[in-house]
């Protein structure tokens, strides 16, 4: 067995011989996330997914747990799911609790597959907001009352915007001085930035069973770029279509990783944003309301925004959330979130008109079929 952050007294065989497989053979590290530890189990039968539930994070493990249970079964009423099944325990849980470290721990198939940062192929933008497009459609039955908000207010600006000014109230790393001019822009931002979370707030964007982490890397795809599925199902739960489209658009069409630090060499690639607009308007545009349409150009710039101050608002607090690796990690991921947020804001007129456009094409073409 290789060696793991994990291995602190005790034995990740411990954990994985809980579950109901075949012997392992061997344990590996996977992924880079920035939330769970990941490993790929390699058994006699085949390879299993083990990871480790970040409960700092989210502290309701029993309830996210239900939720992912709730969502997998849906998935599979489909008889061609690709998406993956709980394992087990031996007793028939859906998750350990290791004692002695206080950790909690989940097992699945394993989907063998391809994700990426960030993409130059118009077909696999397409594909993405495809993909997501087909989860909305597969979701929406789903009574939103019955998914437990695992991290509660997630997506919601107000509630972020409280968490900022309380890391610069207390500044417990003492890095507040640092940062002056950028906490004075984030400040004058807050009016805009909160419009369209006022719009949620008087149901005029519904709310639904959504990802609320689609980044391309948690979309999967076979060796001939076709999506399999969306992974990384932590955060399911109530939230609006316009988060899982900001929150793809937020890195899919962007030349350069959320912390990269020469934010002067940022780049949004249109091409990019129109195919993954286009992919999912194919498959949505006449399941979205009029607000919904409207705000879908502001999508991007708002999720965008959301991770920049939670990123600004965990270095002020002294990267108690985030994995970091190196000094000022979270903050060069601020800087480089807000600076396509500028971005984002300067293409407005660009998206608008090309949505427009697309609904308006889409509408004529089933009329004339």
């Amino acid at each position: 067995m290789s060696e793991s952050r994990w291995d602190k007294g005790w034995i990740l065989e411990e954990i994985v011989s809980q579950f109901d497989l075949a012997p392992a053979q061997s344990i590996q590290i996977v992924g880079s996330g920035h939330i769970n530890d990941s490993y790929q189990v390699i058994t006699d039968k085949g390879n299993v997914f083990l990871q480790r539930i970040n409960h700092l994070v989210f502290r309701p493990v029993k309830e996210l747990m239900r939720n992912m249970e709730q969502l997998l079964e849906l998935m599979h009423r489909s008889s061609d799911s690709n998406y993956p099944q709980l394992i087990r325990t031996r007793s028939g849980e859906n998750m350990v609790y290791n004692e002695s470290t206080d950790s909690y721990w989940r097992m699945t198939t394993f989907i063998p597959g391809v994700s990426m940062a960030n993409t130059t192929d118009l077909n696999i933008a397409r594909e993405a907001g495809k993909a997501i497009a087909v989860f909305h459609q597969k979701t929406k039955p789903l009574d939103p009352a019955n998914f437990y908000p695992v991290i509660p207010d997630f997506h919601d600006m107000f509630w972020r915007y409280e968490q900022f000014y309380n890391a610069c109230a207390e500044d417990v790393a003492n890095r507040l001085m640092g940062v002056l001019p950028l906490v004075d822009w984030v400040e004058s931002m807050e009016d805009e930035m909160t419009a369209l979370p006022t719009e949620v707030l008087q149901h005029r964007i519904p709310i639904q069973v959504v990802h609320n982490d689609t980044k391309l890397e948690n979309i999967l795809f076979d060796e001939k770029q076709e999506v399999i599925c969306l992974i990384d199902l932590d955060t399911v739960m109530p939230g609006t279509i316009l988060y899982d489209i900001g929150d793809a658009l937020r890195t899919l069409p962007v030349n350069l990783p959320e912390d990269a630090e020469n934010v002067e060499n940022l780049e949004i690639s249109m091409a990019i944003t129109r195919a993954f607009i286009e992919g999912y308007l194919t498959i949505q545009y006449d399941k979205l309301n009029d607000y919904e349409l409207k705000w879908l150009p502001f999508a991007a710039p708002y999720m965008t925004f959301i991770m920049g101050i939670r990123f600004l608002t965990d270095y002020l607090a002294g990267d108690v959330y985030y994995k970091t690796q190196k000094d000022k990690h979270n903050l060069f991921r601020a800087r480089n979130q807000f600076a396509l947020v500028k971005k984002w804001l300067e293409l407005q007129p660009e998206l608008k008109t090309f949505i427009q456009d697309h609904v308006t094409q889409n509408v004529k073409s089933t009329q004339q079929s």
